[in-house]
């Protein structure tokens, strides 16, 4: 059950981490929030990328 409460506590900081980098780049800097994502998919877990995708995108939708 631990890890399954640190799985739900870093899919919420993954996906604050993705609404606050889309907000930040979305006006001017869309290449680097590219780039970030790249980066991030090279260092974090597979199922964490996917946290600060769905960040960015439920941004995006709003927006």
């Amino acid at each position: 059950m631990a890890s399954y409460e640190k799985t739900l506590k870093y899919d919420g900081v993954h996906l604050i981490v993705g609404i606050l980098i889309f907000a930040i780049f979305q006006g001017f800097f869309r290449p680097v929030l590219l780039l970030y994502i790249l980066f991030a998919l090279r260092f974090l877990e597979k199922w964490s990328i996917w946290r600060v995708i769905k960040g960015v995108a439920i941004v995006a939708f709003i927006m």
